[in-house]
């Protein structure tokens, strides 16, 4: 994607399939409802870090395929509900400092493998965020404990059965559960 971009608009490259790498520059601020969804390539998601994108929207990358890491960089403060909903990535997910937001369902089913770090820019974490990602080794939060937006009495923002690790010192946390997860 050209350099000259600011944005990638609704469905722009809706169930397109590229080979090799995808990746947007730090000229694009928005990545759009639909933009990639549906989309497959061979090689890694790369998103610029920079003054470039600050909000993943709805259904950006909803229902791809692609080979590799996802690094969300540290420019990106929203990722919007169902964001990457249902994503095949197989590499790790790593979301750097700068984040606040991770909508509902943003990530759920999808099959990146290793551990989540979430860092202590996040604030808050809606419902389903990380649902279903059985493939999670362990959940760290390097920050204060989120708001979390769940909306039923069952926890379904991480997979059901793991364990989240907080930092010493970090406020918020209970022991040895919080909102119904067993924690460390």
């Amino acid at each position: 994607i050209s350099n000259r971009a600011t944005s990638i608009g609704i469905q722009a490259f809706y169930a397109c399939s590229f080979a090799g790498d995808l990746v947007i520059p730090s000229s694009v601020n928005h990545i759009y409802s639909e933009a990639f969804s549906g989309c497959s390539f061979t090689g890694n998601l790369i998103i610029s870090n920079g003054n470039g994108v600050t909000t993943i929207h709805k259904l950006a990358f909803a229902y791809g395929r692609f080979i590799g890491d996802l690094v969300i960089p540290g420019s990106v403060t929203t990722i919007d509900e169902q964001a990457f909903v249902y994503s095949g990535f197989t590499g790790k997910l790593v979301i750097s400092d700068g984040v606040t937001s991770i909508g509902t369902n943003a990530f759920a089913h999808c099959r990146f493998t290793g551990d989540l770090v979430i860092p202590d820019s996040v604030t808050e974490i809606y419902h389903g965020a990380f649902n279903e990602c059985n493939n999670i080794e362990n959940i760290y939060f390097m920050g204060n404990a989120p708001k979390i937006y769940n909306y039923t009495a069952i926890p379904y923002v991480f997979p059901l059965g793991k364990t989240l690790y907080y930092r010493e010192g970090t406020t918020g946390w209970t022991t040895p559960t919080w909102n119904g997860y067993k924690t460390a």
